[in-house]
């Protein structure tokens, strides 16, 4: 039975073929070369009508959590979705299609990733804006008070149980160890699927 509430809400985009997958290792979360193209990509492969398109939606559709807090940065629009693995595809690059279960109610999104054959990879914990970082991938398993978890093959939490203990443990730290400087922002978790067939 779950112990947070945790609402669909649609899709992130990653690259993986870039120098964040080196850095990053066996982690598939939220962190690391999210929608890549961008204002400053720039591709003889994507046409600049397309790439402005592109990034319009973006900014206009996904990118809402620094206006209003109840949202999360991902995209509940799989056509859009489609579109934008396309581009990325053209363009070269490698992609990661994450579907993302947050504690934020926005943007709500009617997909069923069980009926989709998404496959769960796991669970992370950090910023619902479109920086993502993650509490999981700088801390969980090297910072001390936090070196003991052991996280699974994606290099995130396994079940909902384990990612609460480390929520846990990561605030009582935070009050007990302020020298550590652990970041104070509003983190949620993400329940997280993987999509291959986007």
């Amino acid at each position: 039975m779950s112990r947070v509430n945790l609402y669909h809400n649609g899709f992130l985009v990653k690259r993986i073929n870039n120098d964040d997958t080196v850095v990053h290792g066996q982690y598939k979360g939220i962190e690391g070369g999210n929608w890549p193209i961008g204002r400053a990509f720039s591709s003889e492969a994507v046409s600049a009508e397309e790439q402005g398109y592109l990034v319009h939606f973006l900014e206009n559709n996904v990118f809402l959590n620094g206006s209003d807090s109840s949202y999360v940065d991902v995209c509940p629009n799989i056509y859009f979705t489609k579109r934008y693995v396309k581009a990325c595809r053209a363009a070269g690059f490698e992609v990661q299609v994450l579907y993302c279960r947050t504690q934020r109610r926005y943007p709500e999104c009617d997909i069923d990733p069980v009926a989709d054959n998404y496959r769960l990879i796991g669970y992370d914990y950090g910023s619902a804006g479109s920086d993502y970082h993650s509490c999981v991938l700088s801390e969980a398993g090297s910072l001390e008070g936090l070196s003991h978890f052991q996280l699974n093959k994606y290099g995130l939490f396994g079940s909902e149980p384990e990612i609460l203990e480390f929520i846990k443990l990561r605030n009582e730290l935070k009050k007990a160890k302020p020298e550590l400087g652990l970041e104070d922002e509003d983190f949620i978790i993400y329940q997280l699927w993987e999509c291959e067939n986007v």
